[in-house]
């Protein structure tokens, strides 16, 4: 728990190598750990890392399909790579709740 906490204080604090580093330490530890996929999906994401952060989100995804931040950044991820499956990510974030998802969801379809 200790990484995990870490990791996102790092995460917060823009330290994403540092932060990632924590984030593998928890899947080490917790190979089914979804969060600690998310929280190294969205390092890789800063960092430029766009297909490895895909795979993390994935992961993230398959392990906790109820997770909205999960299809939420990996839409971001899509939408910074013009993926059109971007759309369907903020489609699923809105219909779980998400307002963010809803406002990137209605960015996303009026750029079309």
């Amino acid at each position: 728990m200790a990484h995990m906490n870490r990791g996102a204080v790092l995460l917060d604090e823009k330290r994403f190598s540092e932060a990632a580093n924590d984030f593998n330490r928890v899947i080490e530890l917790t190979p089914r750990n979804a969060k600690a996929y998310l929280g190294r999906g969205v390092c890789q994401a800063f960092q430029g890392q766009f297909s490895k952060a895909i795979e993390d989100l994935n992961k993230s995804i398959e392990l906790d399909p109820k997770l909205p931040d999960a299809y939420n950044i990996r839409g971001m991820v899509y939408a910074q790579i013009g993926n059109p499956r971007a759309i369907s990510d903020f489609q699923k974030v809105c219909d779980m709740g998400h307002a963010q998802g809803c406002s990137n969801w209605q960015r996303i379809l009026k750029s079309r």
